[in-house]
């Protein structure tokens, strides 16, 4: 069985400084700021349950196309 993961005090403590003071930044931009390894710091999030969500998609409103004025598909 595996064990359950563990965390380094030193990591969590320096990345949860960073989100407080800047909450918008991601996990690599809180790795590279601090010199951490990105797949690190972005276990600590999962594992604190820190991680930030992505904004959904939205949809975008399309133009209405007008029907071509062409008779033919040689023609214009």
């Amino acid at each position: 069985m595996k064990s359950a993961p563990k965390i380094d005090p030193r990591f969590a403590a320096s990345i949860k400084a960073m989100i407080e003071e800047l909450p918008s930044f991601g996990c690599r931009t809180v790795a590279h700021l601090l010199g951490f390894n990105k797949n690190t710091v972005q276990r600590v999030f999962q594992l604190m349950g820190w991680q930030i969500r992505k904004r959904p998609i939205d949809v975008r409103l399309r133009i209405q196309a007008l029907p071509s004025a062409a008779t033919m598909p040689s023609k214009r």
